[in-house]
């Protein structure tokens, strides 16, 4: 099997990144990364770029400015990697960083277009979908509800993130597992993407209307932060003076910021996944009601089962008759 080299590779990334809408695939194996690079032009209004690498060492890529006439709405999804987008904003806006944290899986949309440095970090498998959309095809998405269009307004600089919901994930996995030798591939593909997208648009429209990005500075690693100090402490809860201090922004940013990112308050997601994290518990059946509640710092089983009711459904007690009914 032939394998290209890792820089000639990226050198294809960035100029598909840019405005090449040739279609390629390649594999290379050396000593700085494995993996694979795909572009597939599905038809004039949709590019994929598939990149899956595991690398030995950091390395940026590069999405330079596209020329006006070929403008289009950059989406890029990523599975838990260390991803930053590094913007250098008109003087209207502050320079500002994202960082798509490792254990993210999220979307990012944005339609900047000036030169995106892509830092993938070593020991990471940087595994990435770049959608390249047009404007009317994006608009097709965006037109559906008033909130889309005020949220997405193409007339001004967003920056939306989105994590993936287990539908999400499920449709990401599958583009990756496609055989490309499969007839109708492109199309394939492009019906994936739209159940992507489908997902992605319903979620954001669903939240309250984003702030205007020109009135202040973002700066979105400390809410990342603020995030997986939730996820890693499961079995408490985590007060906002504690986050606060620990990112260091003030109450009131730090809700704001979240809340815009996540499309959920800080609270709210913290109780889903630790409610989440319960529910497998109980699945395991290895422990009672009352230990699971204690296990994920809720304060007794009663305020356990009426959260764990009112996120499902159905009480703790109730879901388990469920699954030993299905099991019987």
């Amino acid at each position: 099997m032939k394998y290209a080299r890792l820089y000639d590779q990226l050198r294809k990334w960035e100029l598909s990144l840019s405005n090449s809408k040739n279609n390629f695939y390649e594999e290379f194996n050396e000593a700085n990364a494995t993996g694979t690079l795909e572009a597939i032009n599905c038809d004039e209004d949709l590019d994929v770029i598939k990149l899956d690498l595991e690398l030995n060492k950091d390395i940026v890529l590069i999405s330079k400015k596209m020329p006006e006439n070929q403008k289009y709405i950059q989406i890029t999804v990523g599975t838990p990697v260390a991803v930053f987008v590094e913007n250098r904003i008109p003087e209207s806006l502050v320079d500002r960083e994202h960082k798509l944290e490792k254990g993210l899986f999220a979307i990012y949309c944005t339609n900047y277009n000036e030169d995106l440095n892509w830092h993938l970090s070593k020991k990471n498998e940087n595994t990435l979908l770049h959608l390249r959309m047009s404007k009317s095809y994006f608009e097709s998405f965006t037109n559906e509800t008033e909130n889309l269009k005020k949220m997405m307004d193409l007339s001004k600089s967003f920056y939306l993130l989105e994590d993936l919901n287990p539908m999400m994930k499920i449709i990401f996995d599958r583009i990756f597992s496609l055989d490309r030798h499969q007839l109708f591939y492109p199309n394939r593909i492009k019906n994936l993407i739209e159940a992507l997208l489908y997902n992605f648009f319903t979620n954001i429209t669903n939240r309250k209307e984003v702030k205007d990005n020109n009135k202040y500075s973002y700066n979105y690693e400390p809410v990342f932060k603020a995030k997986q100090l939730l996820n890693e402490n499961l079995n408490r809860i985590v007060s906002i003076d504690e986050l606060t201090k620990s990112v260091g922004l003030s109450e009131s940013r730090l809700r704001v910021l979240f809340k815009e990112i996540f499309g959920t308050t800080l609270n709210v997601y913290h109780q889903d996944i630790r409610l989440l994290k319960a529910k497998e518990d109980l699945l395991n059946n290895e422990k009672s009601v009352s230990m699971i509640a204690m296990d994920y710092g809720f304060s007794s089983s009663s305020h356990f089962s009426t959260a764990f009711k009112k996120k499902f459904g159905y009480s703790p007690r109730d879901f388990i008759q469920q699954q030993e009914g299905k099991s019987a």
